[in-house]
């Protein structure tokens, strides 16, 4: 969250870096999305197959807080990749940073362990119809079993199902 970050601020010509390998799923969509505020570059570096790649990714001008998201297919026979956000000349500020081996990106997760993986199950069903599910008419049936305790005196207010555009 943006009461703990990571706080990249270098006013010199040379590169200034932090950066974390992870272990990933070659042939998959991975999708790695932050938190970010300033501007620097993050990378995604495939570590080890027979043609390690590189993506960089430009962030600029973020004045404020803002949600970045991006995906790449990782290479078939890679096996762990290196995320790397690194500042020139520039201060950058970035939070709730995670790597997830799909498609699009989810809310953040949060993790304490610097060694194990975190994993949300069973918490979004995406349609793979869009625009053809009307909101006046069909049905939805769903099993759930909340994590939660609630309270109806409480000022928690759950959200099993929304429907819309976003």
């Amino acid at each position: 969250n943006e009461d703990k970050y990571l706080y990249l601020f270098n006013p010199t010509s040379n590169e200034l870096f932090t950066e974390q390998t992870l272990t990933v799923t070659g042939g998959k969509a991975h999708a790695l999305s932050f938190n970010t505020n300033g501007s620097g570059t993050v990378k995604m570096i495939e570590m080890n197959g027979a043609a390690p790649k590189t993506y960089n990714y430009l962030l600029t001008d973020k004045l404020a807080w803002s949600q970045e998201n991006f995906t790449e297919i990782i290479s078939a026979d890679c096996t762990s990749v290196s995320v790397r956000f690194s500042v020139i000349n520039q201060s950058l500020m970035v939070s709730d940073v995670q790597l997830e081996d799909k498609t699009f990106a989810t809310g953040y997760i949060h993790n304490d362990s610097l060694v194990q993986t975190k994993v949300r199950e069973n918490s979004i069903i995406t349609y793979p119809s869009r625009d053809n599910i009307r909101g006046e008419r069909g049905s939805l049936v769903m099993w759930f079993k909340p994590s939660i305790t609630y309270s109806p005196g409480s000022t928690l207010n759950p959200v099993l199902f929304e429907y819309g555009k976003d």
